[in-house]
């Protein structure tokens, strides 16, 4: 059986702060690489729509299960924003909804976005 998957996502060009949500990003890893070393640990600079979509994709192309997704970036209204602010690209509620992501049974999607507090979310499968 594959080993399960941390995926840390981050951007870098959203506005301002991309090299601490990088920092961030790399902290975070080392902290989990050593909670949780089951599990293989995906860092994923994404920069937009596609990047991330192509994150999951190729987890679930390795047959591997998310035990923890992590975005660390900036946040609208309906979720993470890529790009930058003069080409803003966000998913709509319609995309998240219809989007594949590869959960563990007890896998746990954990946001932090600049401006707001952590959300760590259990989704019901």
């Amino acid at each position: 059986m594959t080993k399960p998957a941390i995926v840390i996502a981050y951007t870098t060009l959203y506005r301002e702060g991309g090299p601490k949500f990088a920092r961030a990003a790399a902290t975070l890893a080392r902290e989990r690489a050593t909670a949780q070393l089951a599990a293989e640990l995906v860092l994923a600079p994404v920069e937009s729509k596609r990047n991330f979509v192509d994150a999951l994709k190729r987890c679930s192309a390795a047959g591997q299960a998310l035990a923890e997704l992590h975005f660390i970036g900036h946040s609208g209204m309906t979720g993470p924003m890529f790009r930058t602010t003069a080409v803003p690209e966000q998913f709509s509620p319609h995309e998240w909804r219809n989007l594949r992501i590869p959960f563990a049974p007890e896998g746990e999607l954990a946001a932090r976005a600049k401006g707001q507090r952590r959300r760590r979310v259990h989704l019901d499968r």
